[in-house]
């Protein structure tokens, strides 16, 4: 949710609601302001149809950092521009289409992406409409304060403050948005309950869980507790591949069992899966 905030945060619909009044406000007349502003719009389009096969070549990442970050300079240049709109009313015009244009590269598909991806399957539906609750909210919220702001402390730091939220938004992805290109939806969970890269859960059966891993002829040693063991039965794209497991609980805690994919993702279809590099962590309380 917090990229779907930082999107609207950081200004796209002032500019993309207010683009004709932000032009008269520049200093063009109604009519050659709206004609500049459909023509300005065109620009995010034109990053947005660029940006979206490479969000599976680069990664997200790779598109959504410097997009977040060049979308907060040209919001400095569209302010500082304003502080002598006589003088540089073309260098705001500038600003203003380059602003769209690298909010399209990354910014404006990149938080869809990542909010399809993140959520595990249990909550997904409520995480995606939570998100989109969220979107819209800020969009209210910027959209409605825009005006006043900009009659309140002045058009040069209404610019300003959205250059500096974009900015931090850019620290804030920087350190805690993870990589999800070509992992799994396994993989991905795994991003954020801690597990070590390159490894991923592997599924257990509810019987498996409680009865401590027996197996199938019921022998008394596989009934007591035990270490969790997981295997990958045979070679191939592992979302296709067989899984074999045994869980059960050690020292009285649930036990999870990690296997290595050494393609990178268990979609790749390069590859076998190690059987023998496993890694065993604590599960669930």
């Amino acid at each position: 949710m917090g990229v779907m905030a930082l999107q609207q945060l950081s200004g796209i619909n002032t500019l993309m609601y207010y683009g004709a009044a932000i032009l008269i406000m520049v200093g063009f007349d109604s009519s050659l302001s709206v004609e500049l502003s459909a023509l300005l719009a065109f620009g995010q389009a034109v990053g947005i149809m660029i940006s979206n096969p490479l969000f599976d070549k680069y990664g997200r990442r790779a598109l959504m950092l410097p997009s977040t970050f060049v979308a907060a300079l040209n919001l400095v240049l569209i302010g500082a521009c304003f502080l002598d709109i006589n003088r540089f009313k073309w260098g705001a015009v500038v600003g203003v289409f380059g602003y769209l244009v690298a909010f399209g590269m990354g910014l404006s598909s990149g938080p869809w992406i990542v909010n399809s991806e993140i959520y595990p399957l249990e909550v997904r539906g409520v995480g995606n409409a939570a998100a989109v609750t969220t979107n819209w909210a800020f969009n209210f919220i910027i959209s409605m304060s825009f005006l006043s702001l900009c009659n309140a402390i002045g058009k040069p730091l209404t610019f300003f403050g959205l250059a500096a939220i974009a900015f931090a938004g850019y620290v804030w992805l920087r350190v805690a948005l993870p990589e999800t290109k070509g992992l799994a939806l396994e993989e991905i969970q795994a991003l954020f309950e801690g597990t070590p890269k390159g490894f991923m859960p592997v599924a257990s059966s509810e019987g498996d869980a409680e009865g401590g891993g027996g197996g199938e002829g019921g022998d008394e040693g596989d009934q007591e507790a035990g270490p969790a063991w997981g295997r990958t039965r045979g070679p191939g794209p592992g979302a296709e591949a067989g899984v074999v497991t045994k869980t059960g609980v050690e020292g009285g805690a649930p036990v999870t069992t990690y296997q290595h994919s050494n393609a990178g993702s268990l979609n790749d279809t390069d590859g076998a899966i190690d059987d023998g590099a496993l890694l065993r962590g604590p599960g669930p309380e």
